[in-house]
């Protein structure tokens, strides 16, 4: 018996799609890591950004060269003197975000290297975030979840002068912004 009509395809067409599927999900989904990776420390470059332009117009309102040192967020914390709400993000909370007086030198590495800016009146000061220090929310006021793991590997540089670092991987390895 003779079949005249035969549809579909064989098993080994099946395999073979099958095959080209799995090969380009294997090549896509580092990428896509990577990318997502990225996206979540672009927050917290974000938010050290308006942290760094409210300490210069906070420095700039007293004086010129006075800058604020702490925590933003928290008891004795300096983000109320300096206009910042960090409350609706999506990855850090607002307990990630610091400032630190660059009395000395502000050493940041990158790609291996050391990337060394020297303050002058224009660089008094490093902010950083760091994601290690987000706090899980139920719900934060924006009416989203934060899931404090997802950006605990996030960690970001920036001094006063705009040098930006940041890491994806819990500060081992640095990349400038």
């Amino acid at each position: 018996m003779k079949r005249l009509n035969q549809k579909g395809f064989s098993m080994i067409e099946l395999l073979v799609v099958l095959l080209i599927i799995g090969i380009l999900a294997a090549v896509a989904a580092p990428m896509f890591l990577a990318s997502s990776d990225k996206a979540k420390a672009s927050e917290a470059v974000a938010a050290i950004g308006s942290i760094r332009s409210a300490e210069r117009i906070y420095a700039m309102q007293h004086g010129g060269s006075t800058f604020l040192d702490g925590e933003i967020y928290g008891a004795g914390s300096i983000g109320t003197q300096l206009g910042v709400d960090l409350s609706n993000a999506k990855y850090l909370s607002p307990e990630s975000y610091k400032v630190v007086l660059a009395t000395t030198e502000s050493t940041f590495p990158v790609n291996g290297a050391t990337a060394v800016v020297t303050p002058n009146t224009t660089v008094g000061f490093v902010v950083t975030a760091d994601g290690s220090k987000s706090v899980q929310t139920a719900s934060a006021s924006d009416g989203k979840a934060r899931n404090a793991s997802e950006a605990s590997n996030i960690r970001a540089k920036m001094d006063n002068s705009g040098v930006i670092v940041y890491s994806t991987d819990g500060g081992n390895n640095w990349l400038q912004w």
